[in-house]
């Protein structure tokens, strides 16, 4: 076990912080190592200066990823290098209209696709309204006849 419960709370919150910064651990995990709450330790670190702030890193990353695409990186490959998602640098590049269009790729299908879940209601209602026709059809007699 642990000998992180024998220490006082200001030298666990060091060595949360110690976590943090030196190995670069998420919040969560340098909070577990150390045997502290993620408030406390959230806390601390904005009162020291050291909290890394999600917001500007992701916004740093995007930037990146941008500056990658303009480059002549694929939307993926951007995404891939910067660590940034894959929706949120399309909508990025949509909103700064700098979507390059793609020469290369495959003119649309002339063939008509049908979507899936429309193939399977229509497979539902083809069954229903057989089920409804077998059910409004009359009854014809039976060939063997009633005198038995």
């Amino acid at each position: 076990m642990m000998t992180t419960l024998k220490l006082s709370f200001d030298e666990r919150i060091d060595k949360a912080i110690a976590f943090y910064v030196t190995q670069q651990l998420s919040i969560i995990d340098s909070a577990q190592r150390a045997d502290v709450s993620k408030g406390a330790l959230t806390r601390a670190l904005k009162k020291r200066g050291v909290f890394r702030d999600r917001s500007v890193l992701c916004a740093s990353n995007l930037e990146k990823a941008i500056d990658l695409y303009v480059g002549g990186y694929s939307i993926l490959k951007a995404c891939k290098e910067a660590g940034v998602s894959n929706s949120t640098l399309s909508d990025a590049l949509y909103l700064r209209k700098l979507v390059r269009e793609d020469v290369t790729r495959k003119p649309e299908s002339s063939v008509s696709r049908i979507d899936p879940l429309e193939s399977k209601e229509s497979r539902v209602f083809r069954m229903a309204l057989a089920i409804i026709h077998k059910s409004a059809a009359p009854t014809a007699p039976s060939p063997q006849g009633t005198d038995r």
